[in-house]
């Protein structure tokens, strides 16, 4: 399994809010879109993505995404990508309903 962190059970991890910032990222937002949805900054988006890049031993976001549904840590399929619309909403400042 490489650098990634582990829990007892040997297998990558990511924590819930690490989790939904990186689903985000997939969906195409940027930090200031996913801060909005999270209701918290920008900054720490970004600190969060950093967490996830340690856990996962990635070295950019769409490596994280990468090993994250590879490992099937979070799900990227048809719907999700589908949803990229409303991420556009979000990222022109309109509140969607992600």
């Amino acid at each position: 399994m490489g650098r990634w962190s582990e829990r007892s059970y040997g297998a990558p991890y990511l924590t819930e809010r690490e989790t939904i910032a990186v689903t985000l990222y997939a969906r195409g937002l940027t930090s200031k879109g996913i801060a909005r949805i999270m209701d918290i900054s920008p900054r720490t988006v970004e600190n969060l993505v950093m967490h996830a890049k340690s856990r996962l031993g990635a070295k950019t976001i769409a490596h994280v995404v990468a090993i994250a549904v590879s490992a099937g840590l979070i799900e990227f399929t048809p719907e999700t990508i589908s949803l990229n619309n409303e991420a556009k909403e979000i990222r022109n400042g309109n509140q969607g309903s992600l």
